[in-house]
């Protein structure tokens, strides 16, 4: 496939994901196996009031209360990291930190895929 059509085809597809995720009022993230922010939800900046830059910036654990880390550590870093993960939904709750340092508990329903 010549580049162009790639770059096509991959801007099409990041269109449709941001519009898919967009159409939920729940708060939802796209991460990779580092932990790291690749796509948000429009509910998540309004939500947290980071933007998608900040938030590139970021790891999930980075948005976590510093009293809910000890819990959080480990259910992320399994999932980041264990192969045996994938497919498996681990639901949880924590507070996260938002923009204004406001503490804001979550519900956490988190999914690894490749």
């Amino acid at each position: 496939m010549p580049d162009d059509l790639h770059k096509i085809s991959a801007s099409s597809a990041d269109t449709e994901l941001r519009h898919f995720l967009n159409m939920s009022h729940d708060v939802m993230a796209v991460c990779g196996l580092d932990g790291t922010f690749h796509r948000v939800n429009s509910t998540f900046n309004a939500h947290l009031g980071y933007s998608d830059a900040e938030l590139r910036q970021m790891s999930m654990i980075d948005l976590v209360h510093e009293n809910d880390r000890l819990q959080m550590r480990p259910i992320l870093q399994g999932m980041m990291q264990d192969d045996k993960m994938e497919g498996r939904i681990v639901d949880c709750e924590a507070r996260v930190i938002g923009r204004d340092k406001q503490a804001h508990w979550m519900d956490w329903r988190i999914k690894r895929a490749n």
